[in-house]
């Protein structure tokens, strides 16, 4: 996922731990020793990086690559959200 950060140089995938405490769901976010709130998107989930990767194969033959990514997160009011 991606992790939102006022430094608009710091965008970059992101991976964070969840764990099932006091009956709900408990977001981690390990690298930065935060608890994971609001700033945090998810967008796949996994046990491991092979089962939330955004791109896995093989590739024959040499050459360059590149992946680029992008998202984009509008906050917006809950009185919004219910009309």
């Amino acid at each position: 996922g991606y992790v939102y950060s006022d430094n608009a140089e710091h965008v970059a995938m992101h991976a964070w731990a969840e764990v099932w405490l006091n009956e709900r769901w408990q977001s981690f976010d390990i690298t930065n020793n935060t608890r994971s709130l609001n700033q945090h998107l998810r967008l796949a989930t996994g046990l491991d990086y092979l089962d939330a990767c955004p791109v896995r194969g093989t590739r024959l033959g040499g050459g360059g690559e590149i992946m680029l990514t992008n998202a984009e997160v509008r906050e917006h009011s809950q009185q919004a959200q219910q009309q």
